[in-house]
């Protein structure tokens, strides 16, 4: 892939695995190891699911506001980062949650790129992220518990509905935290309650 120069504004830097653009201030030696760290940590985890087949390199375009990463990505108020399989670049906002958006974001170039010239469906590429989120961080995120209590009360979307959705974008907050988490559960169990030849 070649990528466009960074945009006005944006400094640059990079590692062996990933270019990386950072908003306004110049991208920290801490910036570029926590990324490898996380790369060199997808890379042990994925491999059991996939023959992995990663990218040669990955760009990182790291936003200091959420206002000019809606206004680049045109994503919905309630994306925090998102990436571009066509173009093997992540977009990701600074701030208390880049470790675990990085680690979504980046399972999604890694697992995903896998089925190529196929895209997998969204829920298991959501559900796949949101696992390696979790299981990288050893947290689960606000919004996950939030949406398991309305699940066990019964609030949910129907199977049938949740595995053939494609676009996320026009969901409030609630719906898509709700579609998430149970993208999610079904990951869990297809990862936990079966075999990993099952999966």
């Amino acid at each position: 892939v070649r990528w466009s120069p960074p945009p006005p504004g944006f400094l640059t830097d990079d590692t062996f695995n990933y270019l990386i653009y950072r908003e306004k201030n110049p991208v920290t030696p801490k910036i570029k190891t926590v990324l490898d760290t996380i790369h060199g940590n997808l890379m042990l985890d994925l491999t059991p699911f996939t023959i992995l087949i990663k990218p040669s390199k990955i760009l990182v375009m790291i936003f200091g506001r959420k206002e000019s990463y809606m206004n680049f990505t045109k994503h919905p108020s309630w994306s925090g980062a998102s990436s571009d399989l066509r173009s093997d670049t992540m977009y990701v906002i600074e701030g208390h949650d880049f470790y675990a958006l990085s680690v979504h974001e980046l399972t999604h170039l890694y697992f995903d790129g896998y089925f190529l010239p196929t895209i997998s469906p969204l829920w298991l590429s959501e559900g796949m992220a949101v696992y390696m989120q979790i299981h990288s961080t050893k947290q689960k995120p606000g919004w996950l518990d939030r949406s398991m209590r309305r699940i066990v009360k019964g609030d949910i979307i129907p199977l049938e509905e949740m595995t053939v959705t494609e676009d996320l974008s026009s969901l409030s907050t609630p719906q898509a935290e709700l579609w998430y988490t149970q993208a999610y559960s079904l990951m869990d169990y297809l990862l936990n309650k079966r075999t990993r030849d099952e999966f």
